[in-house]
């Protein structure tokens, strides 16, 4: 941290400074009426580091950096307001964000002050969830939406892009649709033509068409030309595009899923989007940037591992081995422990009571519930959200790596939420480096 000298005597920067106070400097009076403080708040601001001062004369005392003083000025009126300044400039903004969308309790996130666990356990659609989040304004019984999904030749563009559609990077193929929706005429700017919500639900509904790149038999609504209309729920959709048995109760929790993931605050994606709409990109731009991050998240991978240690290896003994070996790394074990959640994540607690109660495949889905168990006891480890999720897919069989794209459909409920707060708040994120001479 800076510290400054109170007693130095004038230099040639200070006099220089005298010369053009004006425009770069400010006096303490000065300083101190823009900030809104009294002149020991602005003393405190200067022993922080936070504003340059330079010295003067005994006579004309201290001069305070107005780009400081500015910045401190603005980050406030960026907390208080939210707007532009005279004359319609966007403010600039150190990263520091307020967002009314979620907050994280011990109890799991809460999306606009309610709990997410409620919503699941009064069986609320993942699309009610989705325009919460989005509006701040609860839709009672909001079912599937209506409008057109958004859809792409994906077979063509995964040729064109030479992906191997064999063994498909779920993420490389989300972002490969959005690219194509921001490559049409259509994907210009959502803002201006005020249909940002429209395109936030095809998008939404149109990204379920990818998963059936996921599944062997490559059946799934997208090749239904009928399914891109309305009608149908994006819990259904997903289940359809893996080509698994669209039954209520696989339908039901997928939408579970979907719900306690639409947001968990702000994630490096979740900033990602935020940054592209604070400098003014459209919606498809802003939620590719957060797939870009979202590519090699720590809980995208989580998902992926977990997967591969829970499916992939028949026998216990195999499972316990591998953690085992985890443990004695000391690192930290992908898709367990999440620090947010001290006591164990309330999401995943869920998620595995949902498997664990299904119709379907039963006997497997217990053999995984009690291996976490024991693992839980022996290894002193709690699963988070992604093991979870892992084992609810696995036991409504759905297609190998479906639990990271039902995580990024359902993150870009939330990252679409964070887009339209960003642009309400009219400020330009601009993070200020701190210059370290080597």
């Amino acid at each position: 941290m800076a510290s400054f000298d109170m007693t130095r005597k004038p230099s040639k920067v200070a006099a220089a400074a005298r010369a053009h106070d004006a425009k770069s400097f400010l006096s303490a009076k000065e300083a101190a009426h823009l900030l809104r403080i009294k002149p020991q708040t602005l003393y405190a601001y200067v022993s922080r580091g936070w504003i340059h001062s330079i010295g003067q004369d005994k006579r004309h005392g201290f001069l305070y950096s107005r780009e400081d003083v500015e910045r401190l000025r603005a980050r406030g009126h960026a907390k208080a307001e939210g707007g532009l300044y005279k004359g319609g400039a966007p403010r600039w903004s150190e990263p520091i964000v307020q967002t009314s969308i979620t907050t994280i309790t011990p109890a799991g996130p809460a999306y606009r002050g309610r709990p997410a666990l409620d919503f699941v356990r009064h069986s609320q659609s993942f699309e009610s969830v989705a325009e919460l989040l989005w509006s701040g304004a609860w839709m009672e019984e909001q079912g599937a939406w209506p409008g057109t999904a958004a859809a792409v030749a994906m077979d063509k563009l995964i040729a064109a892009a030479e992906v191997d559609a064999s063994q498909p990077d779920i993420v490389k193929l989300f972002s490969l649709f959005v690219m194509s929706l921001v490559a049409r005429p259509s994907g210009g700017d959502d803002l201006r033509d005020g249909n940002t919500v429209i395109a936030a639900r095809a998008l939404l509904m149109g990204l379920p068409a990818c998963m059936r790149f996921l599944a062997r038999s490559r059946k799934s609504i997208a090749l239904d030309a009928s399914a891109s209309g309305g009608g149908l729920a994006v819990a259904a959709r997903i289940v359809a595009g893996a080509g698994a048995r669209a039954t209520a109760e696989t339908t039901a929790a997928v939408n579970t899923a979907l719900v306690l993931l639409a947001d968990h605050e702000l994630t490096p994606q979740t900033v990602a989007a935020r940054l592209a709409a604070s400098s003014g990109a459209n919606l498809y731009f802003c939620i590719l940037s957060a797939l870009s991050a979202h590519s090699g998240s720590r809980i995208r991978r989580a998902c992926d591992k977990v997967e591969d240690l829970l499916t992939t290896a028949r026998a216990r003994s195999t499972r316990r081995d591998r953690l085992a070996e985890m443990a004695k790394s000391g690192s930290a074990i992908p898709g367990f422990n999440h620090p947010l959640y001290p006591n164990g994540d309330p999401r995943a607690e869920h998620l595995l009571g949902v498997a664990r109660n299904l119709s379907i495949n039963p006997d497997r889905t217990i053999d995984i519930v009690t291996f976490l168990e024991e693992a839980a006891e022996a290894f002193k480890i709690g699963p988070s959200v992604e093991t979870g999720l892992v084992v609810l897919c696995h036991a409504l069989q759905l297609p190998y790596r479906s639990a990271g794209a039902i995580l990024t459909i359902a993150r870009c409920a939330g990252w679409i939420a964070h887009v339209m707060e960003q642009r309400l708040a009219g400020v330009m994120l601009r993070p200020r480096a701190r210059y370290l001479v080597n």
